[in-house]
């Protein structure tokens, strides 16, 4: 989420100016007060039905305004399901509210008395999903966040970006040379069969490939059901990915055992080949999991440990493991 939303609740990103009316009234109430007063309205995607405390008692929609009949009561016409936040959810939730329940707009609910506050309008819901994005993918491209992205990205400075993007540039150039050492580490090893050296490519790849899939669907479900963030509901969802991950880990170790006995003519390191794939595999998917695990735990953005972070780890963790295998077989 991007500085301008971050802190943001529904509470800052609500209107008060909405059509409201008692649920005892008719439809044709309801077209007489939008006749008179539409365009006053900051949103008329919904019309909200009040008690005499203001209280939220259903929600009709203006497409359904003009397929009832003039004397049919209001009640009657509201959406069969009532969605509304309270005034203290975050920002992202209420916009991911809004996407889940296909809603242009969120009323916004004193939890206490379910009294009426206000509606978190259309614009302001593409607004948050706009600058979510895109401090996303600021965040898995390796950048600070910028206090205003869309701006920044079209009319910052040179000097801007590039202190935005050093720092994790660094932690790359870092990682990078931990790896490095990591393979002089297994000379002897690598002296004994071409193929080892050749193969390092491939192997890095499948596991960053991996664990990167894993690591933005967890982040974004997240973001979609924050109970992911405790420890019973996430245990379930890891159970899942290891059934998941070790399917597609099997499947790509069998496809590259097949390929190195037939193409390379290399039947010898099929098993360590096999190995290797599911062992660094399933560590990119624990990696890309427990990260984002942790980051919400601490209260950080989950978002931000993806990208050069994660992949850091991932890659001198696959290539000490790759190695590690490698001397066992040989």
């Amino acid at each position: 989420m991007s500085d301008r939303f971050k802190d943001s609740t529904a509470i800052d990103c609500m209107v008060e100016n909405v059509p409201v009316i008692s649920p005892k009234a008719t439809i044709g109430e309801i077209v007489s007060l939008l006749s008179r007063h539409a365009s006053s309205y900051s949103s008329v995607a919904y019309v909200y039905l009040v008690d005499s405390s203001r209280k939220l008692t259903g929600v009709v929609s203006v497409k359904e305004v003009f397929t009832h009949s003039h004397h049919t009561i209001a009640a009657a016409a509201a959406k069969a399901t009532l969605v509304y936040v309270p005034a203290t959810m975050p920002a992202e939730q209420v916009a991911l509210t809004a996407i889940n329940h296909n809603l242009k707009a969120v009323p916004v609910v004193d939890v206490e008395s379910g009294r009426l506050l206000g509606v978190v309008t259309p614009d302001k819901i593409r607004d948050i999903l706009h600058y979510g994005r895109i401090s996303d993918a600021l965040a898995h491209a390796g950048t600070t966040n910028f206090e205003d992205p869309q701006n920044s990205l079209l009319s910052g400075t040179p000097l801007l970006h590039i202190r935005k993007r050093l720092p994790w540039l660094i932690l790359g150039l870092l990682g990078g040379l931990l790896a490095a050492s990591i393979v002089q580490g297994f000379e002897e090893a690598l002296a004994v069969h071409v193929l080892i050296v050749a193969f390092i490519p491939l192997v890095v790849y499948l596991a960053d490939a991996v664990g990167s899939q894993t690591e933005i669907i967890f982040v974004r479900a997240i973001a979609l059901d924050p109970e992911l963030g405790t420890f019973p509901r996430f245990r379930r969802y890891f159970i899942r990915e290891i059934i998941v991950s070790g399917t597609l880990a099997t499947i790509l170790g069998v496809l590259v055992g097949g390929i190195t006995s037939w193409w390379f003519d290399a039947p010898e390191l099929v098993p360590l080949l096999f190995t290797a794939i599911l062992a660094t595999l399933m560590l990119a998917m624990v990696v890309a999991l427990v990260i984002p695990f942790l980051a919400t735990k601490l209260k950080y953005d989950p978002a931000l440990t993806s990208g050069p972070v994660a992949t850091v780890i991932r890659d001198v963790m696959t290539l000490w493991v790759y190695f590690l295998i490698v001397a066992l077989f040989l």
